[in-house]
């Protein structure tokens, strides 16, 4: 008999005949789903003894479980993200609670996907399916075996795998911009490398061409600029011992030139002499 009640209509009301009393006079009871022929309604019920200091049961406290409440406090969770569901599922294959994405799901619909299944089993793991919208997902699945009930947590792959794409395409443009800046580092440093050679090549083909003068105009103060620097000093030594030769060859000329017009002098007073000598 039902002495305290916060539904009136219970009040007054026969239930021993109710799991949640036959039960819960022994110990705390949490049934499973079921259909009340007295509240007409699908209900979960937990009750519990109430006993006196001896231990003598005095009553039965019970109370039904809102599976509406339920929902929504499922559905608390999945606000965190866009596409995030947890649901539950009994064992005949219907939603206990409503979906994210449905309405009017609870105890009516059937769902019947990979990740249910594996649930039902009785076991406990994540895997990737198509959901009941059809949709690909990451799904966890946990079995409840005292309720006889799974629960599964579900979110979009393309939500899920969207921060590791992202990732991805940052890296991918992270290494592009790295290579454009090598590249770039790259050709300045051949420039460094390529010009004064070709500066030093330059000098080298202008001085085996006669030009002395001519300098290589590096002033680099790496092994390329000492190699020019010795080349220039090269180059002008030999322009110095070119100069001396230069000079030596005027004098013998101006020697020669000199030894010609005393041998011609030499040669006329000769003649002279002999003249006389007539």
């Amino acid at each position: 008999l039902v002495l305290v009640s916060t539904d009136q209509k219970q009040m007054w009301q026969y239930r021993e005949h109710e799991p949640y009393f036959t039960e819960g006079k022994y110990k705390t009871s949490v049934k499973n789903l079921y259909y009340s022929m007295a509240l007409e309604r699908v209900i979960m019920a937990i009750g519990t003894p109430i006993n006196d200091r001896e231990g003598n049961l005095i009553a039965v406290l019970a109370g039904n479980v809102d599976l509406t409440e339920m929902s929504n406090i499922i559905s608390q969770a999945n606000s965190v993200n866009n596409t995030i569901d947890a649901y539950l599922v009994n064992k005949f294959n219907y939603f206990v609670t409503e979906p994210k994405f449905g309405a009017n799901f609870a105890l009516k619909e059937t769902v019947h996907t990979s990740g249910v299944k594996a649930g039902l089993e009785g076991k406990n793991g994540f895997g990737l399916y198509d959901n009941y919208r059809g949709t690909p997902v990451i799904g966890v699945y946990n079995w409840l075996p005292e309720l006889e009930l799974v629960i599964m947590t579900e979110i979009d792959q393309s939500e899920a795998f969207k921060p590791v794409i992202d990732l991805g395409f940052s890296v991918l443009g992270l290494g592009i911009l790295i290579a454009f800046i090598v590249a770039l580092l790259g050709m300045l440093l051949a420039r460094t490398i390529t010009q004064p050679l070709h500066l030093l090549v330059q000098a080298t083909e202008n001085v085996a061409q006669g030009e002395l003068d001519h300098r290589a105009d590096v002033s680099t103060r790496d092994e390329i600029g000492n190699l020019a620097r010795a080349f220039n000093g090269m180059t002008e030594s030999l322009k110095t011992a070119n100069d001396e030769c230069e000079r030596t060859v005027q004098e013998l000329k101006r020697s020669a030139d000199i030894f010609n017009n005393i041998q011609v002098g030499l040669h006329g007073y000769s003649l002279e002499n002999m003249d006389d000598d007539r």
